[in-house]
């Protein structure tokens, strides 16, 4: 039998709650080629049942015996899916009626492209339990992406679709990230292809009670880790994790600003060494300058704030 084009992988757990609309809105896609990969990550709620009543020859349903969590999921999937290209669905989400198509669109017309994503719509029922809706608009053009990566995660998971192979090759989802796997591999793979962004809205990511207080701590510490890491690793040095940390939140500290600055150019420099070949170069680097200026900026702005630095005659003084 001919392989399908795409595999939508999706691992679930205990995620009956909002399951049945995240398959609809693949099962409803203009593009067809695809087959529907859900493993059931030992789930004790009612995904089992909610799964086995669809009668899809697309869905390939995969039961774990227990939980094995996320990251190790995904792998698992990899391994299994039969598409040429992966498209993430999380459990919770929806999916536009022609993600599909324009993602694997763009990604086929372009051999330089390794993963496309999209814009989404946040569907938070954080505070008043009811929808509403947030655009998330930002990081568009590959070199920011490719910049901004190197800093902090700027995709959201459930919009990829990525190479396979390509994956596959760099090792897939790091496993001893149970969160932030995704940020750790967009990493990786940005060194090796260009990630190109879709400006428009082809995924609605749901926030809710359950995913924020399950992940949201060891998410943010798990980020750290990947962050100086990776900075680490491109400037071949040990920095103080203090300082990268402040940097990459653009308020270095009045007192390591000149450091900070230092710093800010070498990762400048090397950015623009290691960038994979169809990224512009004078793209990059105008990245850099404008991340250097809001480092600057911030950093002097906050120390003028907190009265650390003092204003005479015109002047700035510590």
């Amino acid at each position: 039998m001919k392989n399908p084009k795409v595999t939508v992988l999706m691992s679930v757990y205990n995620g009956g709650k909002y399951l049945r609309e995240a398959i609809e809105s693949i099962l409803n896609q203009t593009f067809k080629d695809f087959e529907f990969l859900i493993i059931n990550d030992g789930s004790t709620d009612r995904t089992a049942e909610i799964l086995q009543s669809y009668d899809d020859p697309r869905i390939k349903i995969i039961n774990n015996e227990k939980n094995i969590g996320l990251t190790k999921s995904l792998n698992k999937g990899l391994k299994m899916a039969r598409g040429e290209y992966i498209a993430r669905m999380d459990a919770d989400d929806i999916s536009m009626p022609e993600r599909l198509e324009k993602e694997l669109t763009t990604i086929t017309n372009d051999k330089e492209i390794g993963m496309v994503t999209s814009w989404i719509d946040e569907i938070s029922q954080i505070v008043t339990h009811s929808d509403y809706s947030t655009r998330v608009r930002t990081t568009n053009f590959p070199e920011e992406i490719f910049y901004t990566l190197l800093f902090h995660n700027c995709i959201a998971h459930s919009t990829v679709l990525f190479n396979k192979e390509l994956v596959l090759s760099l090792g897939g989802y790091d496993e001893s990230y149970e969160q932030s796997q995704d940020y750790d591999l967009w990493i990786k793979l940005s060194r090796v292809s260009k990630i190109v962004k879709l400006r428009e809205v082809l995924v609605r990511r749901r926030s809710h009670e359950n995913t924020i207080s399950r992940t949201n701590i060891q998410q943010k510490v798990n980020a750290d880790k990947i962050f100086l890491k990776n900075i680490c690793k491109l400037l071949s040095e040990d920095i103080s994790p203090q300082i990268l940390l402040q940097i990459r939140d653009n308020n270095a500290g009045i007192r390591n600003l000149i450091q900070s600055i230092l710093i800010i150019d070498k990762i400048n420099d090397r950015i623009v060494e290691i960038a994979p070949v169809g990224l512009d170069r004078k793209k990059l680097r105008s990245c850099g300058k404008r991340k250097k200026r809001l480092l600057i900026y911030n950093t002097l702005t906050n120390a003028l704030t907190r009265g650390i630095i003092g204003r005479r005659k015109g002047t700035l003084t510590i």
